[in-house]
């Protein structure tokens, strides 16, 4: 009987040690991951670019993706938040290198190999927009 209940007791303490290091887990991602809060006019390009959808699958696919943002220089840096690409989750942080595609996280080289540097990326990007 006592050793069920020790068993149970160590159950319990396990499983709140385990919520409570993910809790602090999350927390310490989520603060690495805060950039400072976009203008308005980065927040418009942000927008307006992630309706745009994948560049990549745009230029080297032929097709619509919907995007995520991806900041090419970080997101505390001024004018970080004009220095990203619409790139939809394959192209984006699935963590992928195949014969068919590449994500940029985290194979960054790999990803400009194929696809060109990001600033290419982003200059072929405003041209587009620009155009349409």
């Amino acid at each position: 009987m006592k050793s069920a209940k020790l068993r149970e007791e160590n159950i319990t303490s396990l499983k709140l040690h385990t919520r409570n290091t993910l809790q602090t887990i999350t927390k310490c991602y989520l603060r690495t991951m805060r950039g400072r809060s976009p203008t308005k006019i980065e927040k418009g390009w942000m927008d307006s670019i992630a309706n745009f959808g994948c560049v990549v699958c745009h230029l080297f696919y032929g097709c619509y993706s919907p995007a995520e943002i991806h900041h090419i220089d970080g997101k505390t840096k001024p004018q970080a938040h004009l220095l990203t690409l619409p790139l939809c989750f394959k192209h984006h942080r699935e963590g992928a290198n195949n014969d068919m595609y590449v994500s940029r996280h985290p194979f960054k080289n790999e990803f400009e190999r194929r696809y060109g540097k990001q600033t290419d990326l982003l200059d072929r990007l405003v041209e587009l927009i620009e155009n349409d």
